[in-house]
């Protein structure tokens, strides 16, 4: 791979760790993890999370809470300290700070920017990032209109833009697709109708990027082969001469676990 970030890659779901060449006798480590239920132990009137209190059925509470947390970081922290890692199922920015500033990992320095979603539980999406090797730019919230297709709200897709030391600009999806539950025929319209606004969005970076470097991961609730990232995505199999523009994929023969995406597309390096 050219030590500069011109083709696409996806990720798979869960833990994996992507390594990138970012410059000479550098590598810039990116990592997607879903946290599964991050949840604090507050009540929010606004959201549906009975769930994960004192009290409810799955015994949620404080020490159970402060646990998950340095479980988390103990994985981030075996994966030597990531530059950037896109966290899925969180429930808001208290639990993002409890990882970043109250757990085993607060010595790694870790930044982070989250969504803020209508989602009827509660979670969202995260990126944590280092800064002295992602120099943050700025973040937008992609809110998807449920409402055109009659759906329950959904995860924000967030945006970051970011700085690397290599001089190349960065830009970042992190994005947590509606999930199969009723069905994955049922549900599968929606994953496309989100899918379609991630696209369009990893579009409009690399309409206007001189030289794109665009990654997408999180979790998509579909496999390579669906239609979420083979069709709408346009997500594909890296093979020959890197192409302009174009989205690939390095899970595509994988079906053992849903698929989380990153992205880099950009210009052929020649």
């Amino acid at each position: 791979m050219s030590a500069r970030l011109r083709n696409v890659f996806i990720l798979s779901a869960a833990v994996l760790l992507l390594r990138i060449p970012a410059a000479a006798q550098e590598v810039f480590r990116v990592m997607e993890y879903n946290v599964e239920n991050l949840f604090d132990c507050r009540h929010d009137s606004l959201k549906q999370d009975e769930e994960f209190l004192p009290g409810s059925l799955r015994g949620w509470n404080h020490v159970r809470y402060g646990e998950k947390l340095e479980n988390i970081a103990r994985v981030i922290l075996a994966a030597e300290i990531p530059d950037l890692v896109g966290l899925c199922e969180v429930e808001n920015e208290y639990c993002v700070k409890g990882l970043a500033a109250h757990s085993s990992l607060r010595g790694a320095g870790y930044k982070y920017v989250m969504t803020d979603s209508p989602d009827e539980r509660g979670i969202d999406v995260a990126l944590l990032y280092q800064s002295d090797t992602f120099r943050h730019l700025y973040t937008q919230s992609v809110r998807i209109p449920n409402e055109e297709v009659g759906r329950r709200p959904t995860r924000d897709i967030l945006h970051v833009a970011g700085r690397m030391v290599s001089g190349d600009t960065l830009d970042v999806f992190v994005c947590h697709l509606p999930s199969r539950s009723g069905g994955e025929k049922e549900t599968e319209p929606y994953r496309l109708f989100v899918a379609g606004y991630l696209r369009r969005s990893a579009d409009s970076v690399m309409a206007v990027r001189q030289s794109p470097n665009v990654i997408v991961m999180g979790d998509f609730n579909d496999y390579p082969s669906n239609r979420s990232i083979a069709e709408v995505v346009g997500a594909v199999k890296p093979e020959g001469a890197v192409k302009p523009r174009t989205l690939y994929n390095r899970w595509t023969a994988s079906r053992e676990v849903p698929t989380a995406i990153t992205v880099s597309g950009g210009r052929s390096t020649r």
